[in-house]
């Protein structure tokens, strides 16, 4: 995640609809952490939160949930996750969104922001989640020269086979 998460950038999200603020409960970010939420107001509706710190406004951690469908996305900011996980028992509670819905973490800011955009608003969208993928520009000119003789996109033979590779590995 190159970009990250603003304060800013979620309030735009949520449509600048603020219902409930707090202090953070965990300790885990230290003093003077804050957390936001935006809540539809309906049981089946829509939630996203956003904690971040009142001082220097950096961001921790972001959630969005669809209730309706039983969804819910979180972006952590990578230089906190691992204080951020030390605040739970277990892996089982840090995974645990709501009753028994677990998070479905994402990586990649545009990712998330697609998401909850869409969830706050009630619209259709893309459930895959995006991946981050670095290679070297040998590696990418080889998978872009093996698209190119099977008639497809970049985008596509990479997820043919990181499709295939997952699926080998179940």
């Amino acid at each position: 995640m190159t970009e990250k998460m603003t304060l800013e950038k979620w309030m735009g999200l949520v449509n600048y609809k603020i219902t409930d603020s707090s202090e953070f409960g965990f300790e885990c970010f230290g003093d003077n952490v804050m957390f936001l939420d935006s809540f539809s107001g309906d049981v089946d509706g829509t939630s996203s939160s956003v904690v971040f710190s009142t001082k220097t406004q950096e961001f921790y951690v972001s959630e969005v949930h669809d209730f309706c469908s039983g969804l819910s996305y979180r972006l952590i900011n990578p230089d906190y996750l691992n204080v951020y996980k030390t605040a739970f028992l277990n892996d089982e509670d840090f995974m645990n969104a709501y009753d028994d819905v677990n998070f479905i973490d994402l990586e990649v800011l545009d990712d998330f922001c697609e998401k909850c955009s869409a969830i706050v608003n009630q619209e259709q969208f893309d459930e895959r989640v995006k991946v981050p993928v670095n290679l070297p520009d040998d590696v990418l000119f080889e998978l872009m020269k093996a698209a190119h003789e099977k008639d497809i996109t970049l985008n596509e033979h990479i997820n043919d086979l990181l499709t295939s590779v997952m699926s080998k590995n179940e």
